[in-house]
């Protein structure tokens, strides 16, 4: 089964898909560009042992050879451009990921100027243009196929996990306690509930926080998530 256009495909209603071929025994390919991290493209991805294709020859843009109408002519382009995949993440087992961006593809110029005299093509065909000219966004996704901060996603789960300190628990109601008779204001104690956004995946989260005036510190003291 395949499954294209990820980036605007609800992924996480996929696992209907994925039940009608328990018996069959079928496999899923994923294709797509880039997209907003966060989303459940992204963390698709983020499963996968995130290959790059790595050229035999690094300098093989400089072997390219081009006839007057700017189309390929080397005699054996499959030389100049062999290589292999190498996976970032080998522990990923679940799933093989293949990053493609605009960059490994031999008839797409570079420079703005590669693709007028060489390719014999529009300068808005060069990546060059396309990073002067386009949204970041857009050049992310499309050109590089990478993952970007959205404006509705601004708060990606790396940072999140940036955040962490593995070195510390949460607290006890007794803790909260002793730690607000030692320090009286210079702390304040408050508590937070998220009632969810939506009936399809919605949990009601509350959560302690402590905020330490002095340092300007938020501290998250206790934190409990209901379906």
């Amino acid at each position: 089964m395949v499954f294209d256009e990820c980036q605007y495909q609800e992924l996480q209603f996929r696992a209907a898909a994925l039940y009608s071929m328990t018996q069959t025994k079928g496999q899923c390919y994923y294709l797509g560009i880039g997209g907003e991290a966060g989303s459940e493209w992204y963390k698709l991805w983020k499963k996968s042992d995130q290959r790059e294709w790595r050229f035999d020859d690094k300098y093989w843009r400089e072997k390219l050879k081009f006839d007057e109408d700017g189309y390929l002519c080397n005699e054996h382009p499959e030389n100049i451009v062999s290589g292999k995949w190498v996976a970032n993440y080998p522990e990923n087992k679940e799933y093989r990921g293949y990053h493609m961006p605009q960059t490994i593809f031999a008839r797409i110029p570079l420079t703005i100027d590669d693709a007028v005299n060489l390719y014999k093509t529009r300068p808005e065909n060069s990546i060059e243009f396309q990073e002067k000219y386009n949204p970041k966004s857009i050049v992310a996704a499309h050109v590089y196929g990478d993952f970007y901060k959205a404006l509705r996603r601004p708060i990606t789960p790396e940072m999140v996990e940036n955040c962490y300190d593995y070195t510390l628990g949460l607290l006890t109601p007794e803790e909260m306690r002793k730690l607000k008779a030692e320090y009286k204001n210079e702390v304040l104690v408050f508590l937070g509930i998220d009632w969810g956004s939506g009936p399809a995946a919605s949990k009601t989260v509350g959560a302690v926080i402590i905020y330490w005036r002095k340092t300007n510190r938020y501290q998250l003291a206790w934190i409990d998530s209901r379906p």
